[in-house]
Formats: C-alpha cells, structure tokens, sequence
C-alpha cells in the first residue's frame, strides 16, 4: 500500500510526554516518548568515508530479513500488484468496516475494494483518477461528479497509498536503493502488543533516505554458536509521521508469518495478522486496523476487468 504516497510518507515524531504512545525501545512496556531530534542528513554516497559497522550490522541483517521472506531468494524488487483477502476491523477517516474485505491493486492507479458487511457488499473502484462506487441499487456512481467526491476521492487514494506502503513492507527488497542507508539501534524489548511472540529481543534497524520519512524495523533473529546474530522477519514497523503536516506516525504490526494456504504455492511468507497504529501528539494511539489475512498474491497479474465499473 510509496507506503505515504503504500503513504505506509515517513516523518518525525517529535511527540511530547504528554502523549502516551507505545515506547518499542521500553523494557517496561508503554509509556510516554521524549521528542524526537531531527533526523540526521543522509550522507553523500559518493563521500569517500565508509559506512560504520553499525551501518553494516544493519544492512546485513535487513538483506536476511529480506531472504528470509522470500523464503530463501533475492526478494521482489518491485511490486507491480497486489491481491488481498481478509477479514478486517477497520475504522479511520470517517471510514469504519468489520467483515470480509477484498482488495486488488495495480500500481501507479488502479484499484477494487470489495467489503462485505450484513451480508451487503460495498465496491469502490478506482481507475486512473476516476472513483466508481456501487449504490443500495447495485449501480456504479461515478463519484467524481458528486458534491462529496473530492473527499471521498482524497480516502480512497490514501487508501491505495497505505496498501503501497505494506506491499513494501511485506516485500522489504525495494526499500533499497542509491541515497538509502540503514542504520542498528540495538536490540530492543517492548511488550504488549509490540512484544516479540517468544520472549526474545528484536534487532531494531532504521532505514534513512533523503527526502522520504524514516522507517524503523523491528526484526526477529537468532544467533549462531558464536554469537553473530541473524535475522528473520520483520515484527513491527514503524513510519515516521509530521505534525507539522498533520500526518500521524503510522505502526504496523506483522504476526504470525507463514506459508500460503495449502495446494497455493507463493514464493514468500507473508503474515497472518496485521495489526495497525496510527499515533498523533497529544491523543492515545489509534488502532484503525486488525486484520487476519486468508491469502495474499504479489505479482500474479490481475485481470483487467477488476479495474471497471461492473
């Protein structure tokens, strides 16, 4: 679901004491976060001074977490579409739902929403700027034409962008590239929600690049006889949001990883539930989405009538 603009558009926190969000860095579990600094510059990649180790411990273990999502291989260095099905709790924007959902989405602009609740089933299609949306009667209403289709426009495109972002998330590979570095900050022990599911640490990791939002990675890992650690998947992932822009810091919880469903082979491991935060100054967070996926397809290729009114 770029995850700002997959969405996932990162920022800064720079959140007082007086807003208690959860603190994944507390061995205590929840409580208040300091203000943030501003972000380091990102350094020239043509400078002759080499990465540090931690800038190599961290690259390191992310190109693991990578291998082991794509259970072995390189990874999916661009994610050109994405099919969904889940049953979801999702309330944010004005927009609340709790059902099945179904979501096909073919980058840059093409996009179905298919949410099933009271057994009625609502579909939204975007296409290249143009938003369709079924009625009570079963017809399409071409919302751009509508008093309310600017905003309604503006949800759907925000949705479209946080689905990029998660695309990127699951897939990890195309978050690299020239300008981005990845920094270590230590192992790391939250609890609640943020816990590890085994007790054990996470290896937290931030990925910097100029002009974009940081994205901080809490990853799972073992350690070998000689106590090199090695990584494997990703259990949280944070996005740095802008007060300033009244963009909220965004948390995405990845649980439960496995294989696809029996006799329906992908050459990844995705999650089986996702869990998502939306935190802002001042407010409790917000979790505007808990999802249990029943499969998940990246690359598969989608027929192009999804994308049409009908």
């Amino acid at each position: 679901m770029s995850i700002r603009t997959l969405a996932l558009a990162s920022f800064s926190l720079g959140l007082l004491t007086l807003c208690p969000l959860p603190d994944l860095d507390a061995e205590g579990g929840p409580g208040p976060v300091a203000p943030r600094p501003p972000a380091a510059p990102v350094p020239n990649p043509a400078a002759p001074n080499p990465a540090g180790p931690n800038q190599a411990l961290a690259l390191r273990l992310f190109d693991e977490a990578v291998r082991w999502v794509a259970k072995g291989a390189s990874g999916i260095t661009q994610v050109r579409d994405f099919t969904v099905a889940l049953d979801a709790k999702f309330d944010l924007d004005g927009t609340r739902h709790e059902g099945p959902m179904r979501l096909w989405l073919q980058l840059p602009d093409l996009y179905r929403q298919e949410m099933t609740m009271s057994n009625s089933m609502t579909t939204k299609v975007m296409n290249r700027g143009n938003l369709y949306v079924k009625d009570a009667a079963g017809q399409f209403r071409h919302m751009n034409r509508t008093p309310d289709g600017a905003t309604s426009i503006k949800q759907v495109q925000d949705d479209m962008e946080r689905l990029s972002d998660l695309t990127t998330f699951l897939t990890l590979e195309g978050l690299k590239g020239p300008g981005v570095i990845f920094e270590y900050e230590g192992e790391k022990s939250p609890s609640g929600s943020y816990a590890r599911p085994d007790g054990g640490t996470w290896a937290k990791i931030v990925r910097k690049a100029a002009g974009r939002p940081n994205i901080y990675f809490w990853l799972a890992h073992t350690k070998d006889a000689q106590g090199l650690m090695h990584a494997t998947f990703p259990g949280v992932v944070r996005v740095d949001g802008d007060p300033t822009s009244n963009i909220p810091t965004e948390d995405f919880l990845l649980q439960d990883w496995r294989e696809a469903p029996a006799g329906q082979p992908r050459p990844y491991l995705f999650p089986r539930k996702i869990l998502a935060f939306q935190i802002r100054p001042g407010q409790q967070p917000l979790n505007f989405l808990t999802a249990i996926v029943t499969d998940l397809k990246i690359n598969t290729g989608i027929d192009p009538t999804r994308f049409e009114a009908r």
